[in-house]
Order: C-alpha cells, then structure tokens, then sequence
C-alpha cells in the first residue's frame, strides 16, 4: 500500500536522524499540482555529510540501485566522478522489492546548495507526528527551469496556475473546460497532504485496473 509505505520509508529517515529534503513530484503534489509521473517516486537530496547515511537507511528498508554499487561508492564523490556521464552520476535511482510501490530517487547533485534549501523548506504533516520537509515553492520552481524537460515544463505550468489569484465563484469555471479544469485544480491543491497521498494511490489503483481492462480486450 503506498500510503503506509511512504509512512514507513519517511519514519525510517526520522529515526535515523538525517536531514533531507523532498523534491521531485512529491514536491509537486504537496505544491497543489497532480505529478506527471505513473509511479509514485520519492526523491531525496541531502547535504553531502548525510548522503551516507541517508543510502544506509533506505539500504535497510530494502532499497537497492539497478546497478551493483556499494553505498561507499555511491556516496563518494572521486568514485562518482568516475561514473561521469552515466545515468547514476547525479540521480541514484532505487527500488525495494519491500516497498515495491515507491521508487526513490536520490538526487547526487553538488550544484544544489542544501542548507540553504533545507533552511527555506516546509513541513508538512504526512501523519500524526510525522512532518515530511518539502522542497519550497520557489525553489522548486527553479529546479524545474533548469531541467528543462518537457514534464517540468507542464509541472511549470500548472504549479503557476495553483498560485494565480482566486476570483469569486464565476459560472465561466462550470461552462467551459479550461474553467473546470482550473477549478478542479484548485480544489485539488486545497487538500492536506496526507489526502493528496491517499488520491495519488486511488488514481494509481484505477490506472492499474484501466491497463488490466485494456490488455483483457486487446487479447480477446
């Protein structure tokens, strides 16, 4: 189930005592905006004194890269340095066979500066007692200029949407499509974060059903 194991991977990181920081669509979804990604994914940046330890916990929980790496080698800089050019030189990508729902990312790049991040972030409530720290507004917006990519670029679009200025109930929002959509989205960004979590997984549930649905027709 998505929502206990993000619970469980979140109080993990808690328990270890390490600062990190949620980034990615994670981010976008705590931001108000639905992510463009299938799978549910948490990605993680840290300060470089705590990426170690961040990889032992998640190692502990399951989590293991695609490639045979040691967490010595994926938290040392000169041995990543080697790897240049490779898919994992920035983004370690990690799936746990435990948590089979979630795969997280953690994010490798010596650009961002994370205290300062980490100083600017929000905490949200995930659980009772349990706050996740998210990736600010601004900077997020920021991340998403310097990828590029085109599902940041439609993450951009929506995130700025979520920020407009809300006027007075309008019959424009129920009579046309870019209304409703925008209203829609409103709505969505208006719920706690533990609802958005809980929505993620139900929309995740009824793709699987839909793709279930799909594939039964095209064999019959």
């Amino acid at each position: 189930m998505t929502a206990s194991s993000l619970r469980a991977i979140i109080q993990g990181l808690h328990n270890a005592q390490v600062r990190y920081l949620v980034v990615g669509p994670l981010a976008v979804a705590a931001h108000g905006c639905m992510p463009q990604t299938e799978n549910i994914e948490l990605s993680l940046v840290s300060g470089a004194e705590c990426t170690a330890r961040v990889l032992n916990c998640l190692e502990r929980m399951g989590y293991r890269h695609h490639v045979p790496m040691t967490v010595a080698d994926c938290a040392d800089d000169a041995r990543r340095a080697r790897m240049e050019g490779a898919e994992f030189a920035k983004v370690l990508r990690l799936r746990s066979v435990r948590h089979g729902e979630i795969d997280v990312n953690v994010v490798l790049d010596d650009r961002l500066d994370f205290a300062e991040m980490y100083g600017r972030s929000e905490r949200l409530e995930l659980a009772p007692g349990l706050e996740i720290p998210v990736c600010a507004y601004g900077d997020l917006m920021r991340l998403k200029r310097q990828s590029g990519r085109a599902n940041d670029c439609v993450d951009l679009e929506q995130l700025a949407k979520v920020r407009r200025e809300r006027p007075d109930y309008d019959p424009w929002y129920e009579a046309t499509f870019e209304g409703n959509e925008l209203w829609q989205l409103w709505r969505w960004a208006d719920l706690p974060f533990s609802e958005k979590i809980r929505s993620l997984e139900e929309s995740r549930r009824l793709g699987r059903i839909l793709q279930k649905a799909r594939r039964s027709a095209n064999e019959g």
